[in-house]
């Protein structure tokens, strides 16, 4: 079982026998699960329509991984892009002419 809370999970955990106490905290905790999924889907609806336009949002959500959700974040924390110099660049200078490699190593 590759995914407990998944369909089949879910159908495994209502046939197991368990003990009172044991099914009223899955219970419990499937019921708050779905308290979760809903204030998530909630949340994605709202960013998804405020942001729909902003080419920002759509550009980060181009990245595996990043979906609607992390998407919103992102541009939430990165704000107006135009704010930053031109690191690429600077960067790519900044590695050519460095003689320390210790700035590009992993830390110990």
């Amino acid at each position: 079982m590759s995914d407990l809370f998944g369909v089949a999970g879910l159908e495994l955990l209502d046939r197991l026998e368990l003990p009172p106490v044991a099914r009223a905290r899955i219970n419990s905790a499937r019921r708050v699960m779905d308290c979760l999924d809903s204030e998530i889907d909630t949340f994605t609806r709202l960013a998804g329509n405020r942001l729909r336009g902003d080419r920002g949002f759509r550009a980060v959500q181009t990245l595996p991984g990043v979906g609607p959700v992390l998407g919103a974040v992102l541009v939430a924390e990165i704000g107006d892009v135009h704010r930053f110099p031109n690191t690429r660049t600077d960067w790519r200078a900044e590695r050519r002419s460095s003689s320390n490699s210790s700035l590009y190593s992993p830390l110990t």
